[in-house]
Formats: C-alpha cells, sequence, structure tokens
C-alpha cells in the first residue's frame, strides 16, 4: 500500500510540473556496461626448426652422446681391443675353438700392455679349460710379469699352481701357494685369496697319499708353539672344514683366527657357516 501511493504521488509531481511548463527531467541512462576483455592468447612455447642445410647437403641429425666411428670389418679385426673383446664373448659362451685364434691375433697386434696382459691371461685360461697344463703354465709364468698389482699376481699364481697341479708337479704348486698363503696384507680381497690358496694346498695334499696327514701334524705343532700362528691356524682350518671334516676343531681354529684378526669379514663367514654345522639340530 506504501508502495502505491509513493508512486501516485511522484506521478501526481509529474503532471503538475507538466500542467506549469516544466521541462520533464532527462530520463536517467543505464549504467554503462563494461567491454569485456577479451580472452589473452596462452603463450606458446617457440618452435624449434632444425637448422637448414646447405644445398645438397643432408639435413643435420642430433646426437645425445659420442657416436663409434663407422668402420669396416677389416679395420675392426685389426684392432687387439675389438678381438679381446669379442674372444671374451665366446669364452663366456664356452666356444673356445673361436676364442683361441683371436687372442692370439691380439697378443701379435697388440702394442698397449693392458691389452697384451689381457689377450695373454686369457689364452692361459682357454688352454687351461681344454686340458693343456703345460701350455697354459708358460703362458701364466709369462703374464705374471706384467701383472699390475698384488691382487692380480696372486689370481695368476694361483692359476699357475692350478696348471702345474694338472701336471703332478705338486712340490711347484705347493711352492707358490704356500706364497699366497703366507701373505700379511689385510685388505678383503688378500685375506679371501688367502683362503683359497689354503683350499688349493688342501686339494693337492689330498692327491699324495700320506701328506695330508703329515701336514696336519706340522701345523699343529706349529699352533702348540705358537698359539698366533695365522697360517697354521688357516690351514688346520681349511683342512677340518674341508679335507678332512670336524666341525669342533675347525670352529675352534676359526674362533682363534677371529680374536687374531677380528675387522676379517671373511674369517667371520666361514667361522660363522662351520659354527652352524657344528652345532647340533634341535
Amino acid at each position: 500500500m506504501r508502495r502505491l501511493l509513493i508512486s501516485v504521488l511522484l506521478a501526481s509531481c509529474s503532471a503538475i510540473g507538466l500542467l506549469a511548463g516544466e521541462a520533464p527531467p532527462p530520463p536517467t541512462p543505464p549504467p554503462a556496461k563494461e567491454a569485456a576483455t577479451p580472452p589473452q592468447p596462452r603463450p606458446q612455447p617457440p618452435t624449434v626448426r632444425p637448422a637448414s642445410a646447405a644445398p645438397g647437403q643432408p639435413m643435420p641429425t642430433f646426437s645425445f652422446g659420442p657416436a663409434t666411428p663407422v668402420q669396416t670389418a677389416e679395420a675392426a679385426e685389426a684392432n687387439p681391443a675389438f678381438l679381446n673383446d669379442l674372444a671374451q664373448v665366446y669364452l663366456r659362451y664356452g666356444v673356445l675353438d673361436k676364442a683361441e685364434p683371436l687372442l692370439r691375433t691380439a697378443m701379435e697386434k697388440a702394442k698397449d700392455p693392458a691389452q697384451k696382459q689381457q689377450a695373454l691371461s686369457s689364452l692361459a685360461q682357454v688352454l687351461q679349460r681344454k686340458g693343456d697344463a703345460k701350455g697354459a703354465a708358460e703362458l701364466y709364468e709369462q703374464a705374471l710379469q706384467g701383472a699390475a698389482n698384488p691382487s692380480e699376481k696372486a689370481r695368476m699364481q694361483m692359476s699357475l699352481a692350478e696348471s702345474y697341479a694338472g701336471m703332478n708337479e705338486f712340490e711347484k704348486a705347493e711352492k707358490i701357494l704356500n706364497e699366497i698363503a703366507a701373505s700379511t696384507d689385510q685388505n678383503p680381497m688378500a685375506g679371501y685369496q688367502r683362503q683359497e690358496a689354503q683350499r688349493q694346498l688342501a686339494q693337492i695334499w689330498q692327491k699324495q697319499p700320506g701328506r695330508l696327514d703329515k701336514v696336519i701334524e706340522e701345523a699343529e705343532k706349529a699352533v702348540a708353539a705358537n698359539p698366533k700362528d695365522a697360517v697354521a691356524l688357516e690351514r688346520l682350518a681349511e683342512i677340518y672344514s674341508r679335507a678332512k671334516p670336524d666341525a669342533a676343531k675347525a670352529t675352534l681354529c676359526y674362533e682363534k683366527l677371529l680374536a687374531l684378526r677380528p675387522e676379517d669379514k671373511n674369517l667371520l663367514v666361514a667361522g660363522t657357516v662351520t659354527q652352524f654345522w657344528a652345532e647340533p639340530l634341535r
């Protein structure tokens, strides 16, 4: 009702104004609408265009690293590194007849001492696997002269000792292995190689009637005279673990060795395994 009365009053005022000759007020324009902002285009990544090539030239290609130069088969076969690598593939799959000529050619062509050493030691392995112990021993003797470090030297010595044992030259084999077993180097690889040398020695002694019992007697006397004789303790530990099994005696030897070399992880593993077999099942 109130709104109706206000509307009538306003209309009456307007009519009175018109009768009095007053001009009506200009109509109030509607508020202008803001112009809509046109959408802005999204930024696009720059277009990467390949470099243009000169007329008659191929378009450039992109590479993520240095590519091996393309070469002919004849050029590759003249490279001792290629021959060595290819021979290793044949060795891995036991194709010795293919590996042998490649390694012999690599030995002839190699000027780099490391390449020649690789071919020499690999060829010795081929001959050893083929049963040519004499030929393998000759090559291992040459390879020993080029051994780059004590670890490689010990590895070559053990292979040479194995070749001598294959020819029943046990005295030569024992001399080499005893040298490795007497090593005082405390790094893990040297410790592992000492154990391997003792293992090979035990195998050689088993091939000679009465020899193993004599070695045990000598080692036990050495430990009795000097309880810290690590070489004799390692010898007894290996013999009592494998060649002449006695788990209790082997465990005792490993415990004494660990007291002398508490940081030797190889001894810790071997002693733990021996102790496991020594304990009765519950």
